[in-house]
């Protein structure tokens, strides 16, 4: 794209969070102003300048495959179909795949809805919605997600969602949940006692409430199996004070543990104060 006519800038490409990164006359990236994104027909919003769907020929106009009707589906979309009807995809939906009606995609990526009236928040999740029209927007729905943690202590660590460092499954405040975590552990280096390839792994299952906004949590955990040396690992779930789900592991000092967790929530949310 060449420079408009009184601009020291121009677009030279979009990044995968849909904003557009502009050079200057020396090739180097530099940060367009509100004037300079507006003057090439882009979207700016808080600081930054993104594309406008469908109105620019740096962009293919066929982003969201939208087999259906009703189907609302905010600016900065890519790569997604929607099969269905009364689906909401909010921005910066990703990557995704959506098939039924009145489900809600909350600006998560890679994810897989399935049913009616489920809400998908997380990336890299597989929704499943079991409700009625007339029901809460993910009344009844089951989530299965993976989550990780590398631990090089005898410390509990707290695995994440996706292996991201931040992101745990939150329960709502009037909300029953039960889940099963498949958790395995494999030492993959470290000059502890052992050797590369010891594992073990357990089955954590359990039921948490939310009364109001204050949780329980019943749980129970299976051994499945073990090989090598595994003193001390262990695997436990637990919520913390902002309802947060949590499956936490520990390992063995001076042993570096990869960890995997296979998390599967099935959720209903009552809608009625349980305090």
């Amino acid at each position: 794209m060449d420079f408009k006519i009184g601009l020291s800038v121009k677009p030279k490409e979009i990044d995968s969070l849909n904003r557009v990164i502009f050079v200057n006359a020396s090739d180097v990236i530099t940060t367009a102003t509100e004037d300079e994104c507006s003057a090439y027909g882009f979207i700016y919003n808080k600081a930054q300048c993104y594309y406008l769907y469908d109105d620019t020929k740096m962009i293919p106009d066929t982003q969201v495959a939208n087999i259906g009707s009703r189907n609302h589906i905010e600016e900065n979309v890519l790569d997604t179909a929607v099969i269905g009807i009364d689906n909401i995809l909010y921005r910066e939906s990703n990557n995704s795949l959506i098939v039924g009606d009145s489900n809600a995609l909350s600006s998560a990526s890679n994810t897989l809805i399935i049913g009616t009236k489920s809400e998908a928040t997380y990336n890299n999740t597989q929704v499943l919605g079991g409700n009625k029209n007339d029901d809460l927007l993910g009344e009844r729905q089951n989530t299965l997600v993976l989550a990780g943690a590398d631990t090089t202590t005898a410390a509990w660590a707290v695995s994440k969602l996706n292996d991201d460092g931040t992101t745990l499954f939150n329960i709502k405040d009037n909300t029953i949940v039960s889940f099963t975590a498949f958790v395995t552990g494999v030492r993959v280096g470290g000059t502890g006692a052992g050797n590369n390839g010891d594992f073990k792994s357990w089955i954590e299952r359990g039921t948490a409430v939310t009364r109001g906004s204050t949780p329980t949590i019943k749980r129970i955990r299976q051994s499945i199996g073990t090989d090598g040396t595994t003193t001390g690992w262990n695997a436990t779930a637990d919520v913390n004070i902002d309802n947060n789900l949590r499956v936490r592991v520990k390992g063995a000092n001076n042993n570096t543990i990869k960890w995997i967790i296979r998390l599967e929530i099935t959720e209903l949310r009552t809608g009625v104060d349980l305090s």
